[in-house]
């Protein structure tokens, strides 16, 4: 329900962003659905996205995060981000992507590790590294 709630919410933000500008200069119906976004369609790929990634094994001991740092080139990649891939040792991976601002703001650094520690599997309702939805929510890696 707090999800519902909070999607109606985000929808109501995003068509009162597109509402006000189209009042002072109406956009032509051909092109209105360009400007709209479809929540659901988004939620899906993002919790679509957030599965595959939590199904990397980046266990550590060994790490092994390379895969992880693939996962997310791919995703820089299909959206033409520019972005560098590091093997510093064999499966020890991390990914560098940047969008470039103009230099009137100040910039942003978001910066995160892949690995995970070891999950005691018997303790879990559901396998750790599955990304399963349960309850509306997505049982993440790691204890």
């Amino acid at each position: 329900m707090r999800r519902q709630k909070a999607v109606s919410r985000m929808q109501k933000q995003q068509n009162d962003l597109v509402a006000f500008p189209s009042a002072c200069c109406p956009l032509h119906p051909a092109y209105e659905k360009e400007f709209l976004m479809d929540w659901d369609q988004l939620s899906k790929e993002a919790i679509l996205s957030l599965q595959q990634y939590l199904q990397i094994n980046t266990v550590n001991p060994p790490g092994n995060e390379i895969g992880a740092a693939r996962f997310f080139k791919r995703i820089f990649d299909d959206h033409s981000i520019p972005c560098q891939l590091f093997e510093p040792s064999p499966g020890r991976g991390n990914v560098l992507a940047t969008l470039k601002g103009n230099g009137a703001q100040r910039p942003v650094l978001l910066l995160s590790h892949m690995d995970v520690v070891p999950a005691e599997k018997e303790t879990w309702e559901v396998d750790p590294l599955q990304g399963s939805l349960k309850r509306i929510s997505l049982r993440p890696r790691g204890p």
